[in-house]
């Protein structure tokens, strides 16, 4: 009786509550539709930000770039005007020479930062090339980048989300992993990017794992190329990381 009685208050619950089947489906049509949209919103957002660090970058490198080296000039060139007994004024001239040159140096730094000028003129391998020697000169952590993928042109868009990607894997690497040696390795098989990057750091608990903002960022970004991104550790194990994108050769 009472197994019939919970049956019939179930059923009840189902059609005072429920939406029908037509409903149902009706709502889950247009949530698959809202998240294609999100994407879509997403994405061309993400392409607006990269223009835009595009154009800040070159700002940063060519215009202030150059003011700073006219100051430096200018400089120089007062310093070899002043004579060795003010001793004082010649001391000021070189600090402003030596300012300038570090600030030269920063500025450079920035721009690289915001877009590598060498993703843009080019493509991917020198860029990565490039960010793994950055990376390993900055942090002083070993790196390595190995790839077969010479004379093979990748989309504007793919290139730039592989770049950001293992440029957020790499910030990971810096803040969590401690890591001694980080090795990435990349290849294309029968119309896919496959991208492996893999730490000796501490490594965690993938089942305690939250998703912070980079992993999320990654993934994202992954979704808006249609590949499949996985990742792998354990405590004491390292970390393990790979990517495969859909690409049109």
């Amino acid at each position: 009786m009472c197994i019939f009685r919970t049956f019939f208050i179930l059923l009840f619950y189902d059609l005072l509550f429920k939406p029908p089947y037509t409903e149902r489906k009706k709502m889950q049509e247009d949530m698959i539709n809202i998240n294609a949209q999100l994407r879509t919103l997403s994405a061309h957002q993400e392409k607006i930000r990269e223009e835009e660090r595009k154009r800040v970058a070159g700002e940063l490198h060519d215009e202030l770039g150059q003011l700073i080296t006219s100051i430096k000039i200018d400089a120089e060139w007062l310093n070899k005007k002043i004579g060795d007994e003010e001793i004082e004024l010649k001391k000021k001239t070189q600090d402003i020479i030596q300012l300038s040159s570090e600030t030269a140096k920063k500025v450079r730094h920035l721009a690289q930062a915001l877009r590598p000028s060498i993703l843009d003129d080019m493509g991917l391998i020198p860029a990565l090339e490039w960010q793994f020697h950055d990376f390993k000169s900055r942090t002083g952590i070993e790196a390595e980048f190995y790839h077969s993928v010479d004379g093979i042109k990748l989309s504007e868009e793919i290139s730039t989300h592989v770049f950001r990607i293992v440029q957020e894997s790499l910030t990971n690497i810096i803040r969590h992993s401690k890591a001694k040696k980080v090795i990435c390795d990349m290849t294309i098989h029968n119309g896919k990017l496959y991208l492996f990057i893999k730490d000796n750091g501490v490594g965690f608990n993938i089942s305690e794992k939250k998703n912070t903002f980079g992993l999320l960022g990654i993934k994202e970004r992954i979704k808006m190329v249609g590949g499949t991104f996985t990742i792998n550790s354990d405590l004491g194990q390292g970390t393990e990381s790979s990517l495969e994108i859909p690409i049109s050769n």
